[in-house]
């Protein structure tokens, strides 16, 4: 039980990577906020498999994009559970176009829900960890922080801001006692990849064996569990990191033709 008596908030947690957070966060002891905006159904659903571990969860729907909304989002977390000591900026969005094809308000709608939120939550986050000396904060980046990808300028860009803020907010925050850490991780099997990396798929078949040494995918379960590190007491001395999660994809583009 690392995160027993841990009260944490977790942005875009009613599916995929941020639903496994939750849930690995509530099997080691956490309070936990499920923040959420467009399903109800699969919000409900993420609350219901930490119901079943007798774990406390709140559901906490707000646009995480929005100021005022999450101003009201961390008060209402915090009358519920009291205090915060996690918060998990996970959500993001992406427009699959070539940039001379995206328009403005894609752009602004990919920043504003990658990388504005990171900074709206995790101002709120801060000035309440901030009194107690105490807190973590953990960005969910992709390695499309580092590694461009095309038809994904605009998230290529909010992830390159998180791998940056990341360590801003890690240098500002340390004297206060709060670690600000990411995790970048590479093919994830999720919804959002399960058309591409499905073993139908031959094309999808073939790119991971040729791209990725570890020749499959990640799951959500396994960056959920260093996440559960990297909140947790035996990561007091890791601040300002961002550890890729890939199976060995960063390793391929080193090497030479």
């Amino acid at each position: 039980m690392r995160l027993r008596d841990k009260t944490a908030l977790i942005t875009g947690a009613s599916r995929g990577i941020g639903r496994a957070i939750a849930l690995a966060f509530a099997r080691e002891g956490a309070r936990v906020a499920i923040n959420y905006l467009a399903s109800d159904s699969a919000a409900r659903e993420t609350q219901a498999q930490i119901d079943q571990q007798h774990a406390p969860a709140l559901l906490a729907k707000a646009d995480v994009s929005d100021a005022g909304q999450v101003e009201r989002m961390f008060g209402r977390c915090l009358q519920e559970f009291g205090h915060l000591d996690i918060l998990v900026n996970n959500v993001s969005t992406e427009a699959r176009e070539f940039f001379w094809e995206l328009t403005e308000g894609d752009w602004d709608h990919v920043l504003a829900v990658s990388l504005k939120s990171v900074f709206l939550c995790s101002k709120q986050a801060a000035l309440r960890m901030m009194a107690r000396k105490t807190g973590k904060i953990l960005n969910i980046s992709s390695i499309h922080d580092v590694v461009p990808r095309a038809r994904a300028s605009a998230y290529c860009a909010a992830k390159a801001g998180v791998l940056m803020l990341t360590k801003a907010y890690a240098l500002e925050l340390a004297p206060y006692g709060i670690q600000v850490n990411a995790v970048s991780p590479g093919l994830i099997e999720t919804d959002r990849t399960a058309n591409y990396i499905r073993f139908g798929n031959e094309t999808g078949r073939n790119n991971i064996q040729t791209a990725i040494p570890a020749k499959r995918p990640g799951t959500p379960e396994e960056v959920a569990e260093l996440a559960v590190h990297l909140v947790s007491d035996s990561s007091g001395y890791t601040t300002g990191t961002t550890v890729y999660v890939d199976g060995g994809y960063l390793l391929n583009t080193c090497r030479l033709p």
